[in-house]
């Protein structure tokens, strides 16, 4: 049987917040502190053992970190010295540990899944670093193979880690990864303000992300097209209903619209883009993408994004609205004579017509006037 690898984590908390008005580690995020959220990615991808190295205000990171399960180490020339020399006093520690992940204190939000996958591209590879990227740009943390820590620590730091991996640079497995948060610290206040941002949605990745994660996911060119024109009519008729008093969530419609085909041109497509956004850490994504070729009842009654995205994607074919009856006709034409799909295709072309008749009623207009203003780009 194969023995289990041992993977620790270390973050360097040392600094002096010198471009932030603030110190870093204490700032809020997410209902915790920045220190405490990086901690907590780690630990909520497994890594069990966590070394964070402080310096400024130590025992005051220390205090904080106790309830975490988390080992401190104290670099005493926090102020003259960089960050390097933390990285060096941590993997020193760490030096029983199979690979090490290495984080910055102000790297807070990394999803689970992220780490997970850096793991296992190290169990795959073998490689002796396996690095982050987010659309092919680098990112935290680095995993670092416990072969290469002799040669880290002999080095003399000029040029920090990074100089330090160089060695390893023709060897280095770079994954990249739909995880906006492995390129994005607190190291200024606009840096702060953006991670801020990201984190009052969690379940609700933005267009950028969405686009990421389309990317990652290989969904066909022609899905990717049909799912910004179903996203922007779900979007639109949520801004119908909440200028009519019926709140709608925006971000989630977009989010789910963007992604509700996200692993078409294989086999049980809903199923598995559903499985994957779980994966990825996005359930409300995950429950629009399996609902929406049949939503269940109390979400078509709630016209919430389920039904929406639903809705929006049996107006549109291909990237053209055209109006429930066109989609649906040309179900029919396609797939009727399957056994058991023509009542399958009429009961979704009920549901969507029900739906339609729920938006009209909120809204206060009759639903092909409303068809027509999609179809015709008027607000």
């Amino acid at each position: 049987m194969r023995e289990k690898r041992r993977f620790a984590g270390l973050i360097t908390v040392a600094g002096l917040s010198a471009r932030m008005h603030g110190f870093k580690p204490f700032l809020p995020l997410a209902g915790r502190t920045v220190v405490e959220n990086t901690v907590l990615s780690l630990k909520n991808a497994g890594i069990s053992e966590v070394v964070a190295v402080v310096g400024h205000r130590g025992d005051e990171v220390a205090d904080t970190l106790k309830g975490y399960g988390v080992t401190c180490v104290k670099n005493p020339r926090y102020a003259e010295t960089g960050m390097f020399e933390s990285v060096a006093l941590g993997l020193a520690r760490l030096a029983h540990a199979d690979a090490v992940l290495v984080l910055p204190g102000d790297v807070p939000l990394i999803k689970r899944h992220s780490l997970r996958a850096l793991t296992r591209a190290f169990l795959r590879t073998g490689a002796p670093v396996v690095s982050p990227a987010y659309r092919g740009r680098r990112g935290h943390p680095p995993l670092i193979a416990h072969a290469c820590i002799p040669q880290i620590l002999a080095y003399d730091g000029h040029q920090g880690l990074r100089g330090a991996l160089e060695t390893y640079a023709d060897c280095t497995s770079q994954l990249d990864l739909p995880d906006p948060f492995l390129v994005m610290d607190a190291d200024t206040p606009e840096d702060y303000g953006r991670l801020l941002a990201l984190s009052k949605r969690p379940d609700a990745p933005n267009a950028e992300v969405c686009a990421a994660i389309l990317e990652w996911a290989g969904t066909p060119e022609r899905s990717v097209a049909h799912s910004k024109v179903v996203a922007q009519t779900a979007v639109r008729l949520a801004e119908l209903l909440d200028k009519a008093g019926r709140p709608a969530d925006l971000p989630l419609t977009l989010a789910g619209g963007l992604l509700h085909d996200v692993a078409k041109g294989g086999p049980r497509h809903l199923e598995r883009g559903a499985r994957m956004m779980r994966v990825l850490g996005y359930p409300a994504v995950a429950e629009i993408v399996a609902a929406h070729n049949d939503p269940p009842r109390e979400a078509v009654e709630a016209l919430d994004a389920r039904a929406l995205v639903f809705l929006a994607d049996k107006l549109v074919i291909e990237t053209e609205v055209r109006g429930i009856e066109a989609r649906f006709a040309r179900a029919m034409e396609k797939h009727g004579n399957a056994p058991g799909a023509a009542a399958n295709i009429g009961a979704r072309k009920a549901a969507a017509r029900e739906a339609a008749d729920r938006v009209a009623a909120a809204v206060g207009a009759d639903f092909w006037e409303i068809q027509a203003m999609l179809q015709g780009g008027d607000r």
